[in-house]
């Protein structure tokens, strides 16, 4: 056989095997975290709402919240509103499973879940009250010692004078509009990269039968 052929043989068959060798490599591991992540949600404006649905797992446009069925919770800086009660006409409230571990919380409760109310605002100091329609399961509190809402303007602790931002970091379970479940841990208040306050960061869970 003639050297240049019997050459050219060798070479291709290096680089089928090596393409065969490429294409047989293993893909690498998808990581499902069992759970979704939302980074830098912007709620930062005083007296806006930002619109939230777990099954869409996105932001949502509302421009009637009180008969709009697509929300099931909504955001205004640490205060927090779901779609029942006197914030809206779906089936949402909420309940504080009283765990900080996201992960142990397996199923959602049968019952105990807190509907929306109206209430008087504890403002930071030098803010007026102001009459709002929130969760107090999981709305933010101010100068709480013992808050169960997910994030509190902390009292001091002595000898400390001056009040601190706390995130509780609890787990919570949210009845959605339409009756289905999330479970919810809020984990972040000021923007990942430029500390501005008022940008959320919470991982969910979403379930159609209230396993987890």
């Amino acid at each position: 056989m003639n050297r240049g052929i019997l050459s050219a043989l060798l070479v291709g068959a290096l680089v089928l095997g090596a393409c065969k060798k490429e294409d047989n490599s293993p893909e690498p591991p998808v990581i499902d975290k069992g759970y979704k992540e939302i980074s830098d949600l912007d709620a930062s404006k005083t007296g806006a709402w930002v619109y939230f649905s777990f099954s869409q797992g996105k932001e949502v446009s509302v421009t009637e919240p009180a008969t709009d069925l697509s929300w099931d919770i909504a955001f205004s800086r640490y205060n927090v509103k779901t779609n029942g009660g006197t914030s809206g006409k779906g089936q949402a409230g909420v309940i504080n499973t009283n765990n900080k571990e996201f992960d142990s919380v397996k199923e959602s409760p049968a019952d105990g879940y807190v509907a929306d109310t109206e209430v008087t605002s504890s403002p930071r100091p030098g803010q007026e009250s102001v009459s709002i329609s929130v969760n107090t399961a999981i709305t933010g509190t101010v100068m709480v010692k013992e808050s169960k809402g997910w994030w509190n303007y902390a009292p001091p602790t002595p000898p400390e004078t001056t009040p601190k931002q706390e995130i509780t970091k609890w787990v919570y379970v949210v009845k959605t509009a339409d009756g289905k479940f999330a479970k919810i841990q809020l984990t972040g208040y000021n923007h990942s990269k430029t500390d501005k306050s008022g940008f959320l960061t919470f991982k969910y869970k979403y379930s159609t039968n209230g396993k987890f």
